[in-house]
């Protein structure tokens, strides 16, 4: 079923800063470094070693297209073969160079290349990956009107559009992070289990 729920945690402030500034002596992004670190963790999960991910990307790319209302977004899938006899710098490498090649194409419609792919279908698994990555932008400022405060609150639908989704969105003070996930497929520790390997991964990163 689409059944869900979501695991809501925080990567620290200082954390953040230091794997930014360990993407910029990489030629990298924080977007790039935290889904290398994400699919590493996948890859020492489930024993695999070939580990697709599938993120969202805008769709505008061009100028006019920025303040035009509707939807834009396609998907991208970033594949990445994790070698345990490599440094992780060494797979962030092969992550940036997959993302920037995949950010290269991303007007093609994610549709054209299931089409040219032609994988085995089966109406309750997504075609071409089960986990997503989304970075979402800075969280929209607090909106102050006559008499009236308006800001974002986080909405819980129960639901899961992947086995699992880990999205992450810059705050004032950490990255706000979140688990998005089946509940058919995991319990609720083993998600509070997986979001602690990830932090504890990322330490070990900036470490």
């Amino acid at each position: 079923s689409f059944s869900g729920q979501s695991h809501r945690f925080s990567v620290p402030r200082g954390l953040a800063d230091s794997l930014s500034e360990l993407s910029q002596r990489q030629g990298a992004t924080l977007f790039m470094t935290l889904l290398t670190a994400f699919q590493v963790l996948l890859s020492r999960y489930s024993g695999q070693s070939d580990v697709s991910v599938g993120t969202p990307v805008a769709g505008r790319t061009h100028t006019e297209t920025e303040a035009l209302i509707g939807l834009f977004v396609n998907t991208l899938v970033i594949r990445a073969h994790i070698d345990s006899n490599e440094s992780f710098l060494q797979v962030l490498d092969h992550v940036r160079k997959a993302c920037l090649e995949a950010q290269s194409q991303q007007e093609l419609p994610f549709e054209r290349v299931v089409d040219a792919l032609q994988p085995e279908r089966a109406l309750n698994r997504h075609p071409l990956f089960d986990v997503m990555f989304v970075m979402q932008n800075p969280l929209l400022p607090v909106l102050h009107l006559p008499g009236l405060q308006l800001s974002p609150l986080p909405v819980e639908t129960n639901t899961a559009k992947f086995d699992l989704t880990l999205e992450i969105e810059p705050a004032d003070d950490n990255l706000r992070a979140s688990l998005e996930y089946s509940s058919d497929l995991f319990e609720p520790d083993t998600i509070d289990r997986l979001a602690g390997s990830y932090l504890r991964l990322l330490e070990a990163i900036a470490a």
